[in-house]
């Protein structure tokens, strides 16, 4: 299994969901954000989704320490290995529109193409890297095995989806064959201030079809739904369009260097709903109170926070 989200890897889950949609509560959809129990109760308080569900700090100590003491830290190697993933398929998502939209290949080229482009994405990498203050010493071998494992797979699949495509009718537009390959929107943006988050929230993938996808690069936990129900909540905010499921993708590392994917299904039920909307008010709370939520945690060493808490 790759990254990939074709237009026919996404049709057997959309088959399921149209089957078993969950029967959600008017006043939890993402529109009724201006009555309880979506209305944000702090004027002057933003979170980003991903601090406010994040999974190395459920207490939310990390939240006192970056917003009320002002703490800034480094992310940790297993952050930057995640946000290494996401650039990769942020970027093979926006390559691969480029390069089908902008003129006529064979598939064959298609993929020289695509591989042809890895000095390019590595250099854009080491400028990310650079602007945000991160020396690493492996830098190169852990960008080798990234590209190795998430790139070239996504590049094979999709080169092969457009041969099938063109193959089935050869007179189809490019915009046409495009929506089949990958029939997403990545890094999809949407104002999360109605419902007390950052002006900026980032899907990793939005579908016209009410379905987000998100891609996870720890273990299962139960914050990843809460996040997804957010993102959710957000978008029926922005543009009225009910999301009833978040499609989560788990990407690791097994021996040998390979790449793992797994899928997990999750239905935004009313009871997700409600505990997203629980954890916002109680992350807030700490900020608009000023009240360490954890004083004697110790933080462990995934958290980007560990070296200065620990020392202290």
């Amino acid at each position: 299994m790759t990254l990939l989200l074709t237009l026919s890897n996404l049709s057997k889950i959309l088959r399921y969901v149209h089957k078993n949609r969950p029967e959600v509560s008017e006043e939890l959809r993402g529109w009724s954000w201006r009555q309880p129990p979506l209305l944000f109760p702090y004027e002057n308080i933003r979170l980003a989704v991903s601090e406010t569900y994040g999974t190395v700090c459920p207490s939310g100590r990390d939240i006192y320490l970056r917003h009320v003491l002002r703490m800034r830290t480094k992310p940790t190697r297993q952050q930057v290995e995640g946000y290494l993933i996401h650039f990769l398929l942020n970027k093979f998502t926006t390559t691969l529109k480029l390069f089908i939209t902008s003129e006529p290949a064979s598939p064959d080229d298609l993929y020289r193409k695509l591989i042809a482009e890895k000095p390019l994405v590595y250099d854009e990498w080491l400028g990310y890297l650079n602007s945000q203050g991160l020396e690493l010493e492996d830098v190169e071998n852990m960008f080798e095995m990234n590209f190795r494992e998430v790139w070239v797979p996504m590049a094979l699949e999709a080169c092969s989806e457009y041969a099938k495509s063109m193959m089935a009718n050869p007179y189809a537009t490019q915009e046409t064959v495009l929506a089949k390959i990958m029939p997403v929107f990545s890094e999809f943006e949407v104002d999360g201030t109605p419902l007390g988050f950052s002006d900026i929230c980032r899907i990793d993938y939005f579908t016209p079809f009410g379905l987000i996808v998100e891609v996870k690069t720890t273990f299962p936990h139960e914050m990843h739904g809460l996040a997804a129900a957010a993102y959710a909540m957000a978008v029926e905010a922005n543009f009225e369009i009910p999301v009833d499921y978040a499609l989560l993708q788990y990407v690791w590392f097994m021996r040998k260097s390979r790449l793992r994917v797994a899928q997990r299904l999750v239905p935004l039920t009313d009871a997700l709903r409600m505990r997203a909307v629980e954890v916002r008010d109680q992350k807030a709370r700490i900020i608009a109170e000023g009240v360490d939520p954890a004083p004697e945690e110790v933080c462990g060493s995934e958290c980007p926070f560990s070296r200065v808490v620990n020392q202290g």
